[in-house]
């Protein structure tokens, strides 16, 4: 192709034709010109449809990611209801406001409830990835970007009030540890190895942990603790709903 415009000129030339080179030559450069803004063109929409492809790819592992934290949370969120309730009916018992419940009952309030921590864990490796690779734009919707940012500094960050939890929870074990071993329910004892036989110092245990007041001065404190604790993470279950409706949102987008 660029001998067959190489001869044209040099016949244009050798006839004299100074004019109708020079036409030609510009027609020449119009077409170099489009030629370039043709291949530019190209290499844009191939530039924004890996880029699409990469988008794709990154909402769908978010949703996948949140859609297990919310999983997690929920579960969690179940479980920290019945450690609060349990917490509660124990207290009761304490104060004298109910009966003391069967032995069996007051373990389980005690292991299952006032001796009970959860947390969930939250997936955070696709909004890892994202923020490793330096480039922010990938998701081009501002609103989620926005909300992102928000929720994963809060998770990274932590509630506070977990250490306090965490806190309260252990002076609670501390004060119990000399009776905890007659406290035991017949199915933890046999994941560990041990008989089902129920401790001739049961009775004693439980009346120990009634007589304890900083026991339940630290239960008190932890139930409110606990309230809080499940407050924030109705919050951020709240948040997570809504950014996977976004999410679905964007992926049905790209599908489109």
């Amino acid at each position: 192709m660029i001998k067959f415009f190489r001869h044209i000129r040099k016949d244009l030339m050798e006839k004299n034709k100074t004019s109708k080179y020079f036409k030609y030559a510009i027609g020449e450069i119009i077409l170099v010109v489009i030629g370039i803004l043709i291949a530019l063109q190209i290499n844009n929409w191939n530039e924004n449809r890996k880029q699409y492809i990469q988008e794709e790819k990154l909402l769908v592992s978010l949703k996948s990611d949140f859609l297990e934290s919310k999983d997690r949370l929920q579960q969690t969120m179940y479980m920290q209801k019945n450690v609060i309730r349990k917490s509660s009916e124990l207290i009761k018992m304490y104060e004298g406001k109910i009966p003391r419940a069967s032995n069996d009952s007051i373990k389980n309030f005690i292991i299952y409830g006032a001796q009970s921590w959860y947390r969930a864990e939250f997936l955070t490796g696709a909004y890892d990835a994202y923020i490793s690779t330096g480039n922010a734009e990938l998701l081009r919707n501002n609103q989620l970007r926005k909300m992102l940012a928000e929720y994963f500094s809060i998770v990274k960050l932590g509630f506070e009030d977990q250490d306090n939890s965490m806190n309260l929870l252990n002076n609670m074990q501390n004060i119990s540890a000399p009776v905890s071993a007659h406290l035991e329910l017949p199915v933890a004892r046999k994941q560990i190895g041990l008989d089902t036989l129920r401790s001739p110092k049961e009775d004693m245990a439980i009346d120990f942990i009634f007589n304890q007041d900083a026991y339940f001065g630290h239960l008190m404190n932890r139930v409110a603790v606990e309230h809080l604790r499940y407050d924030i993470q109705k919050e951020m279950l709240n948040r997570t709903s809504q950014i996977l409706v976004i999410l679905n949102d964007e992926i049905e987008l790209q599908n489109d």
